[in-house]
């Protein structure tokens, strides 16, 4: 039978603790920031996509609207899974999917089928914000004092 780890127990050494919320909050930070970006190079850059390839204002529209649309609809079930699975673990994943659906923006422009696979690569960038952002929140609500007190499931 195994025993339940305590909130003591599960805390780093004294020396490190300090260092750990830094780069817990430098990474939280960090990864919203590559969102963030995305997001505004986006609709920067739109309007002279639009015109160079040849895409549809009602396209163009969809582009700028279906991550948030899907970030919307998914952020609450981000937020359960970090809370069962690991926030750190959902954080990660949500990366890893921001990174892959600007992978698949970037292949539909080299295929020119740019609008289509630009929808699909916003959406999965969508479904990973909706992972990151309640994550990256809980991560640094870790790193308060009030919470260094309470029973809690580690990253």
């Amino acid at each position: 039978m195994t025993t339940r780890p305590t909130a003591a127990s599960m805390q780093p050494a004294p020396e490190t603790n300090a260092a750990v919320k830094r780069f817990a909050v430098f990474a939280a930070a960090a990864g919203l920031s590559t969102w963030a970006i995305d997001m505004a190079a986006t609709q920067v850059g739109l309007p002279s996509m639009q015109n160079a390839l040849g895409i549809s204002v009602t396209a163009s529209q969809w582009i700028l609207n279906v991550t948030l649309m899907i970030l919307a609809g998914f952020v609450t079930v981000g937020g359960a899974l970090g809370d069962r699975l690991g926030r750190l673990r959902i954080f990660r994943l949500g990366l890893l999917l921001i990174m892959g659906g600007a992978a698949v923006t970037f292949a539909g422009g080299i295929m020119n089928q740019f609008a289509f696979l630009m929808m699909i690569g916003r959406a999965i960038e969508g479904i990973g914000a909706a992972c990151m952002i309640p994550a990256s929140t809980a991560l640094c609500s870790m790193c308060s004092h009030r919470w260094n007190a309470a029973p809690h499931r580690d990253a």
